[in-house]
């Protein structure tokens, strides 16, 4: 069998005013009897289209594992099937898969079987992960709760050396980060023991005034108009405004504004009391440290 196309110099996919150009330039009468035969033809040329690809999928097999012509594939009309132009066909792969296809089609139940056994150890695998997934999470979530119910423990983990510890302030020290004036009072009461720094931020959370009180006294200052956020930290050893009370710092916040305003004539203030006292009404939370 004679590869037409070949023969023509066309494209098999040449339409057919492509085929009869090529055809009447043709100087072999013998090919060209076969062409006007065979590829004018639709049916015809259907046929030999899939006995034609057959043969070129033979021959580039063939001449990619070295092997010599035998004695059905000689002749003039077979050895142009023989030899792989890689320029002119790219049929190797797609022979190989068709291969591969029939391969599949003769075994399908022991594939069938493997596919089974290899989805079953994907699902395992898949359910062990989830459960692994579920265990870090939850332990983590523990984990992280802990950490944010005792702020002071997350923050001790990264916090710096401390410095030599220090002498404590005398109870009623301040420090000022405005320049308004001081007017408005404050009293602050405290139980035996630990230490307090207080602190006054705007709404825009800039520290307004700080106030040190020793544990087990009672302080009044006088703090400048305006509405604050109260937050304090609590501890015995006193390392400084950078380090506070060292990693056994507590830190807390009131849970509600504090105003100092006045009113005609009346310069309105508060007293707190940080201590449990039954009744009352400061409302507090734990806060980080990062957020004092």
């Amino acid at each position: 069998m004679r590869d037409l196309y070949s023969r023509l110099n066309i494209h098999p996919t040449a339409s057919l005013e492509k085929i009869k150009a090529s055809i009447a330039k043709c100087s072999n009468a013998s090919v060209k009897a076969d062409a006007e035969e065979v590829l004018l033809h639709e049916g015809r040329r259907q046929t030999y289209n899939r006995l034609n690809t057959l043969l070129t999928d033979i021959g580039s097999l063939r001449a990619s594992l070295g092997l010599s012509h035998a004695d059905n594939w000689q002749g003039e009309e077979t050895s142009e099937y023989a030899s792989l132009s890689a320029a002119k066909y790219s049929k190797l792969e797609e022979f190989a898969e068709k291969i591969r296809r029939l391969n599949r089609r003769t075994k399908v139940t022991g594939f069938a079987s493997s596919i089974k056994k290899f989805a079953q150890f994907a699902l395992d695998s898949f359910r062990f992960a989830i459960i692994i997934f579920l265990i870090v999470g939850v332990g983590w979530a523990i984990y992280d709760s802990q950490n944010q119910s005792n702020p002071k423990h997350s923050e001790q983990r990264t916090s710096a050396p401390l410095p030599p510890a220090l002498v404590p302030p005398n109870s009623g020290t301040t420090r000022k980060n405005v320049a308004a004036a001081s007017v408005a009072p404050f009293k602050i009461k405290t139980s035996t023991g630990s230490n307090y720094l207080i602190k006054l931020e705007n709404i825009s959370g800039v520290r307004v005034m700080d106030i040190f009180v020793r544990g087990g006294d009672t302080i009044e200052v006088l703090v400048p108009l305006g509405s604050y956020i109260l937050k304090y930290a609590v501890g015995d050893t006193w390392y400084g405004h950078e380090h506070y009370f060292g990693p056994d710092t507590n830190y807390n916040k009131a849970n509600s504004m504090f105003h100092f305003r006045q009113d005609g004539t009346e310069i309105r203030g508060y007293t707190v009391k940080l201590y449990r006292v039954s009744g009352g009404n400061l409302s507090t939370s734990r806060i980080k440290a990062s957020q004092f």
